[in-house]
């Protein structure tokens, strides 16, 4: 049960932590991307960091550019002076025609404080015509301003997703309810996730599968929610519980969703009817990212070389969200992974070097022996590889999320996700 509950934390909170993406913009002529870094501030955390990006696919034309933060009471605070006034930041922009923008930092003035008004915030990028509130396009990205003083935190993550492989499409959805001690859950989600990356960057992960050292001294617990939950949008869909002893995780079986379920720009949302630890619920609509058309790789692709750059390309969105990358393999004792965060203009790449020290970390455990969390290292026969020897996984996917919390307040941070992705295995060379 313990394996299973952290294998899915690690795929759920994983996402959550490198910072997905919410986007109300229609693909227009014109948009505006935003990025932030971290759904949540901790007390006393300063603002959190933002990048903008923008393009215009028609004629030049001028706009109004905003960049703001939306408190819960829904005060609007217009950077850069953090005015309530809706003045832009930039008065009648002239975007040029064919104009791309890359996403670029933004630095706030840390003059305004979050921490008188705890709850969910949210992050605001518009384009407006020029000296009206005319909305052109539209980017927001909620993140939670936690109080302080809290021994353990409660929190709620809900997903919905549609996954191509060479397996074929599958459309699943699942939830789970847990509560941890505060100290501990930021530690747990690094020994289990790994570093997040920045923008468009890449990281090295090597990650412990001794669960001992994992839950050393921590304290979690899945939460009741209700027999059942629901999930609305394309029809109807009931979410069971699972039948795992004790653990109260929500999740559809294999082939529960038809393929056709899932569909780009449409509105999901879920609720819950509540349990013996969480209260009701009912979260905002959110809705669905189209789904990722994976063009580089193909889902064919056998091996890749490690001295070379592993290019991906997939279908675009105008550099307006993100697109989360991992590349990943596992031994008995330890997970490998380069994780990757992308702009969805369509193009990344993983970086040679990454490739090589990926490769290496896989020689080096998988030859003279093997180590097993309590049963120390088990020696391999002379020559003897592992049938998966230098196999890796490649995961990319584009999503969208909303935060949400029940009718008692129950909750310091929920999130529903959801996720549209491909993944393939190839051996690297």
């Amino acid at each position: 049960m313990i394996r299973f509950f952290l294998r899915y934390l690690t795929k759920t909170l994983g996402l959550i932590f490198t910072a997905a993406l919410l986007s109300h913009a229609a693909m227009a002529e014109v948009g505006i991307g935003l990025f932030i870094d971290g759904a949540f501030l901790k007390p006393g955390q300063t603002l959190p960091q933002l990048m903008v990006s923008g393009y215009n696919t028609g004629t030049s034309r001028p706009v109004d550019v905003h960049i703001g933060l939306i408190a819960p009471d829904n005060t609007i605070y217009e950077y850069p002076d953090w005015n309530t006034h809706l003045r832009p930041w930039l008065s009648h922009f002239i975007l040029p025609a064919n104009f791309h923008f890359p996403a670029t930092a933004i630095e706030l003035p840390q003059t305004l404080r979050t921490d008188t008004k705890p709850g969910v915030w949210y992050a605001a990028a518009a384009l407006t015509e020029p000296g009206t509130m005319n909305l052109l396009a539209l980017e927001m990205i909620p993140f939670a301003v936690t109080q302080g003083g809290a021994n353990s935190v409660r929190y709620g993550v809900l997903s919905l997703s549609i996954h191509q492989s060479t397996s074929g499409i599958e459309t699943q959805a699942s939830g789970i309810f847990y509560e941890a001690q505060s100290s501990d859950l930021a530690s747990l989600v690094r020994s289990i996730s790994g570093v997040a990356p920045q923008l468009d960057q890449c990281v090295f992960n090597e990650i412990t599968l001794d669960l001992s050292v994992a839950l050393s001294g921590r304290s979690i617990n899945t939460l009741d929610a209700g027999p059942a939950l629901t999930l609305l949008g394309n029809g109807e869909q009931t979410i069971p519980k699972s039948t795992l002893d004790q653990t109260h995780v929500y999740g559809t079986n294999a082939g529960q969703l038809a393929t056709s379920y899932y569909q780009g720009g449409t509105r999901y949302r879920y609720q819950g009817p509540g349990g013996t630890n969480i209260a009701p619920f009912v979260t905002a609509d959110l809705p669905a990212p189209a789904p990722l058309q994976l063009f580089e790789p193909a889902l064919s692709l056998q091996s890749h070389p490690v001295s070379q750059n592993l290019l991906l390309k997939w279908q675009g969105q105008h550099g307006v969200g993100e697109v989360i990358v991992s590349l990943s393999s596992a031994t008995l004792s330890k997970i490998y992974s380069i994780n990757c965060r992308f702009v969805d203009d369509g193009t990344g790449e993983i970086p040679a070097a990454l490739l090589n020290e990926l490769k290496s970390k896989l020689a080096t455990t998988n030859s003279g022996g093997i180590v097993i969390p309590g049963l120390g290292e088990i020696q391999l026969p002379g020559g003897f590889n592992l049938p998966t020897a230098n196999q890796a996984t490649l995961s990319i996917s584009r999503s969208r999320y909303t935060l949400f919390n029940t009718v008692n307040r129950d909750l310091h941070f929920g999130t529903f996700g959801i996720y549209a992705g491909a993944s393939l295995s190839f051996r690297l060379e």
